[in-house]
């Protein structure tokens, strides 16, 4: 079956934070890497009720800056300064909306990001619909990845089967889900391996 559409994650895929000096010292003096750092903010559960619309973005990093505040002796300026980091991360990559963009119209677009309520404002400016013909925010669905529901809603809103879709995500977990309901998933590593991947599996599939 041909595939008709993909389906992109937006944290970690086309938004991703900066690797700067001070960030990196940062998580060094707090003894974490990155992917530890963001696990520890998936599984607050004020992060999670923020994700489905239950609390705000400024509700969910207060929340996090304490569980930090629980496990690191730092002082508090210092967490307020890295838990701010983390609000907004920067630096959409631009080749890759540029890719989007290549594949339409023959193939539709969707963003799909567990992410707050006033996420679509805040991306407006370069996640619109001259790059996607779906926007699904999981704050403003009320469910988040990887509740099958929210994949069901957005293939339903792309028209398109599971098989005819592919799903790109930096998280295993979301992968998996996507594959469960018949997806083909891709686990992202770097824009290089994805659009490599998305080129061969398209191709394979014509």
């Amino acid at each position: 079956m041909a595939i008709r559409a993909v389906i992109w994650d937006m944290g970690g895929v086309l938004l991703r934070g900066s690797s700067s000096n001070r960030r990196l010292r940062a998580l060094a003096q707090m003894g974490l890497r990155e992917d530890q750092l963001n696990e520890m903010f998936r599984g607050d559960p004020v992060a999670q009720r923020s994700l489905v619309g239950q609390a705000t973005r400024q509700q969910a990093f207060a929340a996090f800056a304490r569980q930090l505040r629980q496990r690191i002796s730092l002082p508090e300026v210092f967490l307020r300064w890295f838990v701010g980091m983390q609000q907004h991360l920067t630096g959409v990559d631009g080749e890759l909306l540029d890719f989007i963009r290549g594949l339409r119209p023959a193939i539709k677009t969707a963003l799909l990001s567990d992410a707050w309520l006033d996420t679509r404002e805040q991306i407006s400016g370069w996640a619109n619909d001259s790059v996607f013909d779906v926007i699904v925010i999981s704050a403003e669905e009320g469910i988040a990845k990887p509740d099958p529901e929210i994949y069901r809603r957005t293939l339903a809103r792309l028209g398109v089967a599971p098989e005819e879709a592919i799903f790109v995500d930096d998280w295993p977990p979301n992968v998996e889900g996507a594959k469960a309901l018949g997806i083909h998933g891709i686990l992202f590593t770097t824009p290089a391996a994805v659009v490599a991947e998305i080129v061969t599996v398209i191709a394979n599939r014509d």
